[in-house]
């Protein structure tokens, strides 16, 4: 019974608030709050009734209090729009031509091709661009899937930005812009590769530009995702 009740509420308060994080939804740190509430109480009855028996326990605590630390970290103004309304004007079906444009890399954890933490990489990118005095240039975000387990990113600046990985990209692009679930994905991704064929365009690499995030594309009532290639 000890190990259910365990299992149930300390266990399933962190797997709930670690979705709330991971969806980024406003309430996400009142969530691990209350998880860390959870299992310091756990730990005050267990010590209560049985005492010290374990190292596991002063490292549950530990854990407890980084994880407090952490959830106390969590930007609490969730009224900030994080993602201005896209233009598709200027995207859909287009073809751009880039000499020697900035952008800075990082990467993304994914579990088939879904990614994770998508959010912490691009607030991690404009930490270092603020830094620098820069700025994302039309906050293009080009994604390049390249396994199931990793996405690059490249985002565009109007500068080299120091302590980053960046590239320069040079060439001429298509891009072709879609609307909708990102379940489409794989029809958006034939229909695209139709038109390049019917344009007689050779593709060298594929990216996509997730232009809202869930929560943004929601407000909007519109999910752009763009796809562009590089052409040979």
């Amino acid at each position: 019974i000890p190990s259910l009740i365990l299992f149930a509420f300390v266990g399933g308060s962190f797997l709930i608030s670690s979705i709330a994080c991971f969806a980024n939804k406003k309430y996400c740190s009142t969530l691990s709050i209350g998880s860390v509430v959870v299992v310091f109480g756990w730990l005050t009855v267990q010590i209560i009734m049985i005492g010290y028996v374990s190292w596991m326990q002063p490292a549950t605590a530990i854990t407890g209090l980084v994880m407090l630390i952490l959830a106390l970290a969590l930007p609490k103004n969730n009224n900030i729009e994080c993602c201005p309304p896209f233009d598709p004007a200027p995207w859909d079906d287009k073809i751009v031509e880039w000499v020697n444009k900035p952008f800075v890399r990082d990467r993304v954890f994914t579990i088939f091709y879904m990614p994770v933490g998508f959010g912490s990489a691009i607030r991690r990118v404009d930490k270092k661009v603020t830094k620098a005095a820069s700025s994302m240039v039309d906050w293009l975000c080009l994604c390049e899937h390249t396994s199931k387990w990793n996405m690059d990113i490249y985002i565009a600046v109007d500068k080299e930005i120091p302590d980053a990985d960046n590239k320069l990209l040079s060439g001429k692009f298509y891009s072709k812009v879609y609307e909708g679930n990102f379940n489409n994905t794989g029809k958006w991704c034939q229909d695209y590769a139709g038109i390049i064929k019917s344009k007689g365009l050779v593709m060298k690499k594929m990216y996509m530009w997730y232009t809202t995030c869930p929560k943004c594309a929601k407000k909007y009532g519109k999910n752009y995702v763009v796809i562009i290639s590089e052409l040979v």
